[in-house]
């Protein structure tokens, strides 16, 4: 959102929901959603964006892999992006100030063994 290194200067909390102008970067993709193709978005409309980070240039990556349950308990997924139809759904959606439960696992997250399980969809 902010494009600075988050190592050194960017002042977002990743994870943190920020208010964000959609424009074109240098590359033609939207600055909210990184797609040049999108057509969802409004150059100088303001969207709700949560703060992550993007890797623009790697000098050397070896691999990156994902894995049902991995050994590294911080090596693990902690959360799925979830459609808008479905967010809809939560109770409590739309009620200001609502802290909305995904109902998928009911308790903590133990991991997955596909990307099917992952999403609910088995």
């Amino acid at each position: 959102m902010c494009d600075a290194d988050l190592a050194d200067c960017c002042p977002h909390e990743i994870g943190k929901i920020y208010p964000a102008v959609a424009a074109r970067g240098a590359d033609g993709s939207w600055t909210i959603c990184h797609n040049a193709d999108c057509v969802a978005h409004v150059a100088g409309m303001s969207y709700p964006v949560l703060a992550h980070g993007v890797i623009h240039e790697v000098d050397r990556l070896d691999e990156i892999s994902f894995v049902a349950r991995p050994c590294d308990p911080l090596a693990r997924l902690t959360a799925v992006e979830m459609p808008e139809t479905e967010v809809a759904a939560l109770p409590g959606y739309g009620v200001p100030d609502a802290v909305l439960f995904c109902e998928r696992c009911s308790g903590s997250c133990i991991g997955f063994t596909s990307v099917e399980e992952a999403l609910g969809l088995v």
